[in-house]
């Protein structure tokens, strides 16, 4: 989660270019898209899934569309209220 900026972009793309198939999950299909083109451009695997974490639906649909075993689970998205 978390996987468009920051931290979480980080992540995906260490663990890409590693050898990890990354799913990438976040709100922002334009940012996500950035970070498919990196993660591919430099040899890494992905699949990407536009989620908001902060709506349980969105958080069930994806969990259904996902159909490969993890390994590895990072829960990175940060929500925050003003």
């Amino acid at each position: 989660t978390g996987a468009s900026r920051g931290i979480g972009r980080a992540i995906a793309c260490h663990l890409a270019a590693r050898g990890s198939h990354v799913i990438l999950h976040a709100r922002n299909k334009a940012d996500l898209a950035l970070v498919r083109s990196q993660i591919e451009e430099a040899g890494g695997g992905c699949t990407v899934q536009t989620v908001d974490a902060r709506n349980e639906e969105s958080i069930n649909n994806s969990l259904v569309e996902l159909d490969r075993q993890v390994d590895i689970l990072v829960n990175n998205a940060g929500i925050y209220k003003t």
